[in-house]
């Protein structure tokens, strides 16, 4: 008993020893400079059907300098073994999804289609590149596929 006690009070006190971690960098917190509110309902907007766009790089590459993409000295590049990688499946199995929505094909011809999505309490908003769709919680399309100028 003087053992159990010993330990719980241990285990009680020892987060306070704890120190807190300090951040790697400053923290910089900025509010929006700009927010805005469309003039009229969605459903009230003109739909730009979505399509194929004219990109007229000279080179056919969009540069972006501040992401190097491959390492510095690629002969003696070795990729890492990582410690921490699951060697195992998990035990608990998923239910497994509930609805399957086919979704927006890639109807601009940009490759590859990036596609990005939102459920809300009600829809199910899709984006793909440039453009997008919403769907019910059934998988009922119930707007687009539209060209995201629709929005903007």
């Amino acid at each position: 008993m003087k053992q159990l006690l010993i330990y719980l009070v241990l285990h009680a006190f020892l987060p306070l020893l704890a120190p807190a971690q300090q951040p790697l960098s400053p923290r910089t917190v900025r509010k929006a400079a700009f927010a805005d509110k469309t003039p009229q309902q969605l459903r009230d907007m003109t739909v730009i059907l979505p399509g194929e766009r004219k990109r007229a790089w000279k080179d056919g590459i969009i540069k972006n300098e501040s992401v190097e993409m491959t390492p510095k000295n690629e002969a003696n590049y070795e990729p890492g073994t990582y410690e921490n990688l699951q060697q195992t499946k998990g035990e608990i199995k998923s239910r497994g999804p509930m609805v399957n929505i086919d979704g927006v094909g890639n109807v601009n011809g940009v490759y590859p289609p990036d596609t990005d999505g939102d459920v809300g309490p009600n829809h199910y908003f899709q984006m793909i590149n440039l453009s997008f769709a919403i769907y019910n919680k059934n998988g009922t399309k119930l707007y687009g596929p539209a060209d995201n100028s629709t929005l903007w």
